[in-house]
């Protein structure tokens, strides 16, 4: 009986409507999805695309939502051809706008990771991981960087450890205190740590 009742609301697009959004990003995606939903049960009501981006632009009010929709009007009141016209088009300008940006999260949580009492193995596997989500591949190329936060997350005795070990492995025998020249290098030197 629910799933005639969901399939008939769906049919005759009586679906629950979305919640207005205000452009707080971190309710965006549960609220495109709400959104996405309304907009496939109403698309025999609203045939064409115009009317959709419209209708998705009238769940957005107040806040950055609101200023979004303003500049959106006043765009269309001075030329309705130079605005957004499919919904495709609307949710990729949305999500340029209101989309957290998982890489800079990522970059951010990079520098204000902590050591603390985590094992060199698991420290290390999660400082990789963080620094592969904010986009950081090449190793080498961000060395300085990513030596800096090393330095500013590692506990003193496991900084203390790898100058030791660099000294031992340093070909002029001076003290080797950079943490490693390559990805290579801080992997060796994690598996002594």
């Amino acid at each position: 009986m629910a799933e005639n009742q969901d399939s008939a609301a769906l049919l005759n697009g009586s679906a629950m409507k979305p919640d207005a959004f205000d452009g707080t990003k971190s309710k965006y995606i549960a609220w495109k999805t709400q959104m996405k939903l309304y907009v496939v049960t109403q698309r025999k009501r609203l045939p064409e695309q115009f009317d959709r981006v419209l209708m998705i632009l009238s769940y957005m009010k107040g806040g950055h939502a609101g200023e979004y929709v303003a500049t959106f009007m006043k765009k269309y009141d001075a030329d309705e051809n130079s605005v957004i016209q499919t919904t495709k088009t609307l949710w990729e300008d949305l999500d340029r706008h209101f989309l957290i940006d998982e890489q800079a999260k990522a970059y951010d949580r990079l520098q204000a990771m902590q050591m603390g009492a985590l094992s060199a193995q698991e420290f290390f596997s999660k400082f990789e991981l963080c620094a592969f989500q904010a986009n950081i591949h090449d190793f080498e190329a961000h060395f300085q960087e990513l030596k800096s936060l090393l330095e500013k997350a590692l506990r003193a005795d496991i900084i203390r450890l790898l100058n030791i070990v660099g000294e031992t492995h340093s070909p002029s025998g001076k003290d080797n205190s950079n943490l490693g020249s390559s990805r290579h290098k801080v992997h060796h030197e994690h598996r002594l740590a």
